[in-house]
């Protein structure tokens, strides 16, 4: 999934002259709670798990553990707007978001949102 996000990318780039993120994304289940919900599968433009630790929340105290996995966020929010039957919107587009991790960053594919192995209680 990986490849086809940076494959699209380049190409609606191209197309377009702009830069851009792109996700691919499924539906999944998640331990512990009812529902399904949208979850990035893919990743090429952006990173997905932006790093918050040691920035201020807004009653000024330093962030000690948060990272947002923002693709999975936004897959999420583009999931309920494409619809899980018949609602046949097959892309979202997603406007405003701006990632505040370097440049370098942006391309590394789904890899950041993967739990190592040994930190993975389910597996």
């Amino acid at each position: 999934p990986d490849a086809s996000a940076r494959r699209l990318r380049e190409g609606l780039e191209s197309c377009f002259g702009v830069q851009l993120g792109v996700i691919i994304s499924d539906t999944s289940g998640r331990a512990w709670r009812n529902g399904l919900q949208g979850l990035a599968i893919g990743v090429s433009g952006f990173t997905p798990l932006e790093n918050l630790i040691g920035g201020r929340d807004l009653f000024e105290r330093e962030l000690q553990v948060t990272e947002v996995a923002t693709a999975d966020e936004m897959a999420a929010g583009a999931s309920l707007l494409m619809g899980q039957k018949d609602e046949k919107t097959p892309i979202v587009l997603v406007r405003g978001y701006q990632s505040s991790e370097p440049e370098d960053d942006r391309l590394k594919g789904i890899k950041p949102l993967l739990r190592p192995k040994d930190q993975d209680l389910f597996r």
